[in-house]
């Protein structure tokens, strides 16, 4: 059964704006968040601000945060920036390798289908069956593919260059909760969100900042995989090259009645994680090969390896032992001996060291 049969999207849309709208309001008027200023002071002086657990709350079994929580907190923070770099957007694939196993089996058996039902530039928007669990029927879930402007202009084969796209880096964003309260901050963090943007550490919900990906996200990047939504994303990106005016001066395009007819054929399975995993680590590893092979590179470990494997003589182990025995008479480090026939001998200090 299509879950998607009499959907009007453009009321849906209407009621996906007007929820996010009290999400916003609701978010507006918090109380008892970690911004980063608190954590900045906290750590510079030493001590909890005072009245800690009326400012910023207490831990979820009722006991107060201490100055190494949020020493802790401040670590994770930096941890997850170096994970994900500064580049905007993460790939696919990239997030996938990196969400919680409960959050990919979630996806798997609990959401059934998700639809794209508009664009607006390089921004999907799709509408995503909810669980069950709770009060919602759909949640909406937006992505944005970063390199969609760079393809867009390229004038080789489109098929080839959407390819590419979805290969690259995207940026996302979702009105359900657990996005909210685990995943926004991480995604801010880590430079794959799309606004509104989340600054207050998610000290209780995700203090270790771990996992990226909600199950409704997850499962709208299995279905970008599809066969038959890679092409529908190649007919509307050859739509906006042909449109007149700016790249992103259009409206936002919702599908036609034959967009979805396509769209509902699509064949989405389920997300395979250790696989892509795999998959990930075959393509460090051949980039490593790679670069390691390069000539240049391959001269540079070379003469490395022969700095540490060259073979002293006998003449000169006794020249160097000579050389040493004169530096310790006059308390000159040795240091300078080992590094003075290294750079003479084209050796490192180390092995000459070792060789002794």
């Amino acid at each position: 059964m299509n879950p998607f049969k009499g959907v009007n999207f453009r009321h849906q849309d209407r009621e996906f704006a007007e929820l996010r709208r009290q999400l916003r309001q609701n978010r507006g008027s918090a109380r008892r968040t970690l911004s980063p200023n608190q954590i900045r002071m906290a750590i510079r002086t030493g001590e909890m601000p005072p009245n800690a657990e009326v400012l910023i709350g207490t831990r979820e079994d009722g006991t107060p945060f201490t100055i190494e929580d949020l020493t802790g907190f401040a670590q994770a923070q930096q941890r997850l920036a170096k994970q994900f770099g500064s580049a905007k957007g993460v790939p696919m694939d990239q997030l996938i390798a990196s969400s919680r196993a409960i959050d990919v089996e979630r996806a798997n058996v609990e959401i059934r289908s998700a639809r794209l039902y508009k664009i607006h530039g390089s921004t999907l928007t799709f509408s995503v069956t909810a669980s069950g669990k709770y009060q919602a029927q759909f949640h909406q879930v937006k992505v944005r593919l970063e390199d969609w402007w760079r393809h867009l202009t390229d004038a080789g084969n489109v098929n080839r260059a959407m390819t590419q796209t979805l290969a690259g880096p995207v940026s996302f964003d979702c009105d359900c909760g657990r996005h909210q309260f685990w995943y926004r901050y991480v995604a801010t963090v880590g430079g794959f969100a799309i606004q509104p943007y989340e600054k207050d550490f998610p000290k209780v919900r995700n203090p270790q900042l771990r996992g990226c990906c909600c199950k409704h996200v997850l499962k709208v990047f299995r279905t970008l995989k599809s066969p038959t939504v890679k092409t529908q994303l190649t007919q509307q990106m050859i739509r906006q090259a042909e449109q007149a005016g700016f790249a992103g001066d259009t409206r936002h395009q919702f599908m036609t009645r034959q967009d979805h007819q396509q769209l509902s054929r699509a064949r989405v399975g389920e997300l395979n994680q250790e696989k892509i995993r795999a998959e990930l680590a075959r393509q460090v590893n051949l980039a490593l090969r790679r670069h390691v092979n390069k000539p240049a590179n391959r001269n540079k470990i070379n003469r490395a390896r022969t700095k540490m494997t060259q073979q002293l003589t006998a003449q000169q182990k006794a020249h160097i032992k000579q050389e040493l025995a004169f530096a310790q008479r006059y308390n000159l480090p040795a240091n300078t001996v080992y590094q003075k026939f290294a750079d003479e001998l084209g050796m490192s200090a180390e092995a000459i060291q070792q060789q002794l």
